[in-house]
Parts: C-alpha cells; structure tokens; sequence
C-alpha cells in the first residue's frame, strides 16, 4: 500500500485540516482512520521521492487523528531510500514544490535516529 494510500493524503490535493476533518468525521474513510489509529510501525520505502510537503503533511494527519504529541502520532517510521535518484515531482496545482525532506532544518527531530547503510 502507497503512503498516499495508507495515511489518505491521496494527491495533496487537501489542506491539512480539512484532510483530518475528513479523515475523524466522513464515513468514507473510516479504514484510513482505522489503520492510522491501529499501526504501531510504518515503513516508508523510496522516501526521496516524498516531498517535503507531503512528508510533513503526513506528520501531521497521524500525530492529529492519533491525538498525540509525538512526532508522527508515536507511530514509528522507518524509511529508506537513496536520495541521489529519484527527486520528489512539483505539483504547481496544490503548490508542492517538490522540496526533498532532507532539506528541512528540524528533519532530526522528527527522525531523531539515522542509519547510513
């Protein structure tokens, strides 16, 4: 399953909390507030190719739908990827500019451990 898939993000297309607003109260996505409120680890492979926007837009639906103060609602992430490859695609119509993760400032405190394999 897609992160896009699995957290309800889809395209980017939604503002943040009009997402989780969607994600706590529409019928519709009962499974996408299920899994968020039922997963204990998640695996993100090819996180080069997540935006910066997303990445933090995803941040921020878990921690909010898990109503927890933790990065990522306490979910924990682990990622891999090569961000030497494959760079994020701009998407001017819901203003993702593409930006890599690894460009933010605070990344460590969202993902305090690194592995470099």
């Amino acid at each position: 399953m897609t992160i896009h898939k699995f957290s309800g993000i889809q395209d980017g297309r939604f503002h943040n909390n009009i997402l989780i607003e969607k994600i706590k109260n529409n019928d519709d996505m009962v499974d996408i507030k299920r899994r968020i409120m039922n997963v204990d680890t998640l695996f993100i492979d090819e996180i080069s190719m997540l935006s910066l926007k997303l990445f933090l837009q995803i941040e921020k639906v878990l921690r909010t739908v898990r109503e927890s103060n933790f990065p990522f609602g306490g979910i924990q992430i682990i990622v891999s990827g090569d961000f030497f490859q494959l760079k994020p695609v701009p998407n001017d119509v819901y203003n993702d500019s593409g930006e890599l993760i690894i460009s933010y400032e605070k990344i460590h405190s969202l993902i305090p451990h690194h592995y470099v394999l």
